[in-house]
């Protein structure tokens, strides 16, 4: 006669003992197609004499076996993506750097708010991951590079950018008030190579997506400033090395 892998049903019950396990698997005799396994699952708490009891009897199947709670819990800690669906309280999820970056790159400037009193951005999806202007360290010292003659106001001034996710900074992206402030534009790569990367470009729309005007593109081209269309290692995309002036 064929026979299944594995047997269950549901049935409630105060407490499990030995004898109520007899009982369901004699019932489970009569399945069709026959059972080579027989698995019994209850929320009730270990019992070890239970558990040998059923160890040392002689079943009609190949194996009876015992899942107390317990049990059920160390099995279900292997599985993460489980713990998160049926227990989301039961444990903190880990998120790492490549995944906050990876939010950041798939997001578009509208799935971000922004307090224009705070200068934060908070993505609305994910409110732990938060683009910050840090304006209690904005330089007064004015930014000198050529490119900044392009504009009809020459001056720039720093202003750092910092993204986090909860409570952790996660990455800077050095920026760049210029035009009297009318856009804000992350460092391109030296004074000299006037390309962004495309996480730094991706930034530069976020922060400008606020900004009344002309828009970040066209402030892009009116400086000369391309974005680098070479695929290159995360660490050089995000944080290529720094112009002199800066």
């Amino acid at each position: 006669m064929p026979r299944s892998t594995r047997g269950h049903s549901a049935k409630k019950t105060d407490a499990l003992t030995i004898d109520v396990v007899q009982k369901e698997v004699e019932k489970a005799r009569e399945f069709k197609p026959g059972l080579a396994e027989y698995l019994v699952m209850t929320s009730a708490p270990r019992d070890s004499k239970v558990q040998e009891s059923v160890r040392t009897h002689t079943w009609p199947f190949d194996r009876v076996h015992v899942m107390f709670w317990d049990d059920i819990s160390l099995e279900l800690s292997g599985h993460e993506d489980l713990l998160q669906k049926h227990f989301p309280g039961w444990m903190k999820r880990t998120t790492t750097e490549e995944q906050v970056l990876n939010l950041v790159l798939s997001s578009e400037p509208s799935d971000f708010n922004y307090d224009d009193g705070t200068g934060v951005f908070f993505h609305k999806s994910d409110v732990s991951l938060r683009i910050v202007f840090e304006r209690d360290k904005q330089s007064d010292d004015e930014f000198h590079e050529p490119w900044l003659t392009k504009f009809s106001d020459p001056r720039g001034s720093r202003q750092p950018v910092y993204i986090y996710y909860g409570q952790t900074r996660v990455l800077e992206v050095p920026c760049v008030y210029v035009d009297g402030a009318r856009h804000v534009i992350p460092f391109p790569r030296s004074a000299t190579d006037l390309t962004l990367t495309p996480f730094r470009y991706h930034i530069g729309r976020i922060l400008n997506d606020h900004i009344l005007g002309y828009g970040f593109d066209y402030a892009l081209k009116r400086a000369g400033i391309t974005v680098s269309n070479k695929d290159a290692e995360r660490d050089a995309a995000v944080d290529p090395p720094k112009a002199a002036g800066h």
